[in-house]
């Protein structure tokens, strides 16, 4: 059974979650309730939960303000939030779990699934999920979208990757190649559409259906009939005839 404390300011939206979770989740039991960030910590430090389901927004303090509370928290986390864009782009590139309101029972019961698999895991998921909120916090205070980490699937496990020491990514049937400033390379088990979704898509050029580049690591432009890029590191990428204008006007704003 998964012990669990619910963190929200809205106490309808306790309630909502608490019979949702009593209908649908046999295996987590809600063992405790809290409204601010301060009541969230001593309910946490009370009942020593194995979950907690946490509100992002709340009016004093955030549920990233409780969640920095812990170095090294002893307890998985799945963040419930309203539609925000930064906010799920956040969650996604850390690859941390979320559930939007209003809460939608698939998408709490994958979650809970979720946790429940790296709870059956024990050190390794715990060290996965550390990792991955280390992360979040970290992007969540940066400034310049190059410093941005993002969290990537690798076959050998995860992949924290910079943005601003990504070169160009590559698709690879239904993986994608990142080629990093280093020389080295990764594959990454997400397609060139999910990548897509993740990265600060004013700082990469789409320039063909199988390539994305860095903005600022473009050297120079051939606009001939068959229009292409060279990148800093010398290589040569055919433009899409059907983005040329589109990319280099990309190109040129940067």
């Amino acid at each position: 059974m998964i012990r669990a404390v619910i963190v929200d300011d809205e106490s309808m939206a306790r309630i909502s979650l608490r019979t949702m979770i009593d209908d649908i989740c046999p295996n987590v039991d809600v063992v405790g309730e809290a409204s601010s960030v301060q009541d969230g910590i001593e309910v946490i430090e009370l009942k020593r939960p194995d979950l907690v389901f946490l509100d992002v927004q709340m009016p004093k303090g955030s549920g990233f303000d409780l969640l920095a509370h812990y170095q090294d928290p002893q307890f998985k986390i799945i963040f419930v939030t309203s539609y925000d864009h930064y906010a799920i782009r956040a969650f996604k590139v850390a690859a941390t779990d979320y559930i939007l309101k209003p809460i939608d029972e698939s998408d709490l019961m994958c979650a809970v699934a979720r946790v429940q698999k790296l709870e059956n895991e024990t050190s390794k998921g715990k060290i996965i999920q550390n990792e991955n909120l280390a992360t979040l916090l970290g992007n969540i205070k940066v400034q310049d979208p190059q410093n941005i980490k993002i969290c990537l699937p690798t076959f050998e496990g995860m992949s924290f990757i910079r943005v601003g020491d990504i070169i160009q990514i590559k698709s690879d049937g239904a993986y994608s190649r990142f080629y990093l400033k280093d020389n080295s390379n990764t594959l990454i088990c997400r397609n060139l559409g999910e990548i897509e979704e993740l990265i600060p898509i004013d700082y990469f050029i789409r320039v063909h259906r199988s390539h994305m580049v860095a903005s600022n690591f473009v050297k120079s432009i051939n606009k001939t009939k068959i229009p292409s890029i060279t990148l800093e590191d010398g290589t040569e990428i055919m433009i899409s005839r059907r983005k040329k204008n589109e990319v280099i006007e990309k190109i040129i704003k940067t």
